[in-house]
């Protein structure tokens, strides 16, 4: 196949189109080349011409057709060698000889044929030059373009280079800044464990720098006990490339030492393998200090506690329970590991256990105090009482560690509550079988007495009616006495824990209503505040207040009695105070007008059988309160009593 370069590309005989004004270009510089190639035909036609009439010179003036015919083939390509062979040279020798001759001496149709071929054979060699060239402008271009790739690519490969070395420098002085920063102290070493670096902070503890502590000089600095293992911990370290953490002293540029705990890690490359070491060593040594001392008052506290005569327990934030003492384990019959293990509900009574464990549990998760009462198998199979008083636990800072409690065997206690409760139900059958038994014959008394002063007190001189009264006033009085004391032993019949909420508004209306008659006797004035609504049964509310209003209107002469009752909270409890305006009391008696049977006064100057503040006592002391007098004589009297809230 031909292969041309006149149309300006080629590639394997295969033209390429690069448009229509570039083919007429093309072809405009394929015309100029066929017309200069064929002028190369100008010379040998003019040897030809002068040369004809010599025979000697036709070898010439063939060779020269021959080199003319290889240079237009060369320039022009084959098309132009085989229309110089095939037409021009007939045309120029016909124009040199006058139309006499058709081709040049010694040329003939098989000359032209050899020309064609020669024509043919010189156009291949020139056409693939010019594809060799071609290719080989075409491969250099290329390389020209890999090469300005690849330098463009080492141009941007140093570029990122000297960016990563800037970052590299930039991220290494923040690592120096940061590493000298932090409360630690740190170095690195390299593979072998040869020191490179530390920070400020190790060279200020320590005094010594990294030429200092290199090839083992480090092991100056620790305690002549801890070197060894340290030593062969960082050894084996080095070995394996496990990480390194120990706690050991270090000794400070003053000479004293401290411990530190030390953490090093080991830094690996792309391949795994490790090129560096880095770690740091914190103080603890407070840590360390105040963890010895918790260690030994942790021990002084089971001492302690096992030295305590009750049974003491603790528990974690799970629930679950962390240590007994020696007086539980005793009760138990068992081993700090058993008593671990095993559930402490399980020695709890099945009529006490699922009341113990929801208190447990609902105490716990609400962070609050509780006191339960359970019986308990002991280590010989008996069920025993105990008291248990469980708190919570509170760390330094507030937060939350578990409980901690005791329990107390309270068996005895418990029989011998029984066995007052039975005595004590005995001694109130008792008493009212007693007052109402002596109410009869006193009643009798008091009846006939009236009886004796109404039929016969016409016939006794001034000493007998004298007599009968002092015989009616005794009797009327010890009725009154028979029926307080009634009073007294009835305060305890009604349980004070199971008290509903009473309006003492209500209740202080009620007794101003009891008191009615005494009150316009006396023409007293009686105010309150706004009372609250406390948990008290309204019969022992009721008692109180009269007995309280009522002594102050009793002991009140000479004036008209003023009494203003009142409450206020505080700590837990309402504070009630009944304030008059009466005789008052000598601050030496304060306590003793609490007593049964005490009075200050005889009964013929003031009525009553001193029994009264007695109730009051009896009744605030069943609701876990107090009561109290602030007086002094001639000025009045404050009665206070408190009732939880």
């Amino acid at each position: 196949m031909l292969a041309n370069d006149s149309d300006g590309v080629v590639a394997d005989g295969e033209i390429v189109d690069t448009g229509l004004s570039s083919k007429i270009a093309q072809y405009k510089k394929f015309g100029l080349r066929l017309g200069l190639s064929l002028s190369f035909l100008l010379l040998p036609a003019a040897l030809a011409i002068a040369f004809t009439p010599y025979p000697r010179f036709y070898p010439i003036i063939s060779l020269s057709f021959v080199v003319a015919i290889s240079a237009v083939a060369w320039w022009g390509g084959a098309l132009a060698g085989i229309l110089a062979s095939c037409l021009t040279i007939p045309i120029l020798t016909l124009a040199a000889t006058g139309g006499k001759k058709v081709l040049p001496p010694h040329i003939d149709l098989l000359g032209i044929g050899l020309f064609c071929f020669i024509s043919l054979l010189v156009s291949r060699v020139a056409s693939n030059r010019k594809r060799i060239e071609q290719i080989l402008r075409s491969a250099n271009a290329q390389l020209e373009g890999k090469v300005r790739e690849r330098t463009a690519e080492l141009q941007r490969v140093n570029a990122a280079i000297q960016a990563a070395n800037v970052e590299l420098q930039k991220r290494e002085e923040q690592f120096r800044t940061l590493a000298n920063a932090i409360p630690q102290l740190c170095w690195m070493t390299d593979n072998t464990g040869a020191v490179l670096w530390c920070n400020e902070r190790w060279s200020a503890y320590t005094g010594s720098t990294v030429e200092e502590i290199q090839n083992s000089g480090w092991s100056k600095l620790f305690d002549a006990e801890t070197v060894a293992s340290v030593a062969a911990r960082w050894e084996r370290s080095i070995a394996t490339g496990e990480p390194f953490e120990m706690e050991f002293p270090l000794r400070g540029f003053d000479g004293q030492f401290c411990w530190f705990l030390s953490r090093v890690l080991p830094v690996s490359d792309d391949a795994g393998r490790i090129v560096r070491w880095f770690g740091t060593a914190t103080d603890i040594d407070e840590l360390k200090r105040s963890r010895e001392a918790l260690i030994e008052s942790e021990a002084r506290f089971h001492a302690m506690a096992d030295a305590a005569p009750v049974m003491i327990w603790l528990s974690g934030t799970d629930k679950t329970f962390t240590w007994f003492n020696k007086q539980w384990l005793a009760f138990a019959g068992c081993t700090m590991e058993q008593a671990l293990d095993c559930q402490w509900s399980a020695d709890i009574h099945p009529e006490d256990r699922e009341r113990c464990v929801e208190t447990y549990i609902t105490s716990f998760e609400a962070r609050e105090e509780f006191i339960m009462e359970y019986r308990c198998k002991r280590h010989d199979g008996a069920w025993r009482w105990v008291l248990s008083h469980g708190v919570p636990r509170l760390g330094a800072g507030g937060n939350f560690l578990g409980f901690i409690g005791s329990a107390v065997e309270i068996h005895d206690r418990k029989e011998m509550e029984e066995h007052l409760r039975r005595a004590n139900s005995d001694l109130q059958q008792f008493a009212y079988s007693a007052s109402h038994d002596l109410q009869e014959p006193i009643r009798t008394i008091a009846i006939y007495s009236q009886l004796v002063g109404k039929r016969y007190g016409s016939r006794l001189d001034e000493t007998g009616l004298s007599f009968l009264e002092y015989l009616t006033t005794a009797a009327q009085r010890m009725e009154k006495l028979v029926r307080d004391l009634l009073l007294y032993t009835q305060t305890d019949l009604i349980d004070g824990s199971a008290a509903k909420k009473t309006a003492a508004n209500e209740v202080l209306n009620e007794v101003l209503a009891g008191l009615a008659g005494r009150v316009n006797e006396a023409n007293a004035v009686v105010t309150s505040d706004s009372l609250p609504i406390v948990g008290m049964h309204s019969v022992h509310l009721q008692q109180l207040l009269q007995n309280l209003i009522g002594n102050g209107i009793k002991y009140c002469t000479g004036r008209q009695p003023r009494i203003h009752v009142s409450a206020r909270e505080r700590n837990g409890c309402w504070i009630f105070s009944v304030e008059d305006n009466g005789i008052g009391i000598d601050p030496a008696y304060k306590e003793r007008i609490f007593g049964i049977f005490k009075r200050l006064h005889t009964s013929d100057k003031y009525s009553g059988t001193g029994i009264g503040l007695a109730i009051c006592h009896r009744i605030v002391e069943r609701y876990g309160g107090r009561i109290w007098v602030e007086s002094e004589p001639g000025r009045g009297s404050t009665f206070f009593f408190t009732i939880p809230v």
